[in-house]
């Protein structure tokens, strides 16, 4: 039986605005496997960007437990977590927190600095032509459209070979034949490195890539 990459169990998130507790994610727990893609889908406020950032290691959950690869994260320090989140993890942003000074080819090398040049060189070309930006990776953001620049973010993910993906929004920019090649790219990438690919997407075209859908309201997560 194989064991989960990604595993939550009892993870809650609790903000205090001005005064006001407000829980935005309730007891929510989920079980990723190798070679699995999730789908996350739930209203705007319903808890799915606090339940990404507890899965991604930006914060750190009020109450549960957060297993990555078998080791327990949610009690390292923030150094530890950056650290194993460096080793293990890729994330993609809605927002492609692309830096606006470096271009196409150089953001996606940015994680891979400490990497060797020849290797990080391959890996960087073979992640771009994936998703059709070998022909811009000499231009910067702010030339490049939004569309563009999601590719560019999902190439940089790709590049790391993480064993855990996680995407907010991956084809939020994308139309229709660019969304369906880049969530191709990542099925397959989940299935010939045996990775885990978390994903949130309001577009339906998804779900035929996911092997288990998960919806969360109001803090409530449930599987579908």
């Amino acid at each position: 039986m194989q064991s989960p990459m990604l595993e939550a169990r009892d993870i809650a998130v609790t903000y205090h605005l001005r005064g006001e507790e407000v829980q935005a994610v309730r007891s929510a727990s989920l079980s990723c496997l190798p070679g699995s893609v999730t789908l996350l889908q739930g209203p705007s406020g319903g808890g799915k960007s606090s339940l990404f950032s507890v899965l991604g290691g930006l914060i750190s959950p009020t109450e549960g437990q957060l297993w990555l690869m078998g080791k327990r994260v949610d009690q390292l320090s923030d150094r530890q977590r950056t650290a194993m989140r460096r080793r293990e993890v890729a994330l993609i942003f809605q927002a492609y927190n692309l830096f606006p000074t470096l271009t196409a080819a150089e953001n996606v090398a940015y994680p891979l600095r400490d990497g060797r040049a020849e290797d990080v060189r391959e890996r960087i070309e073979r992640a771009l032509e994936r998703v059709g930006m070998s022909h811009r990776m000499h231009v910067r953001p702010d030339r490049l459209s939004g569309g563009e620049q999601q590719r560019v973010a999902v190439a940089r993910a790709l590049a790391q070979e993480p064993s855990i993906l996680l995407a907010d929004e991956p084809t939020g920019a994308l139309d229709a034949a660019n969304a369906e090649n880049i969530m191709t790219i990542l099925r397959n990438f989940a299935d010939e490195r045996k990775a885990t690919v978390f994903l949130i997407s309001h577009d339906p075209m998804t779900e035929r890539f996911a092997d288990q859908r998960l919806v969360i309201t109001d803090g409530v997560l449930a599987n579908v």
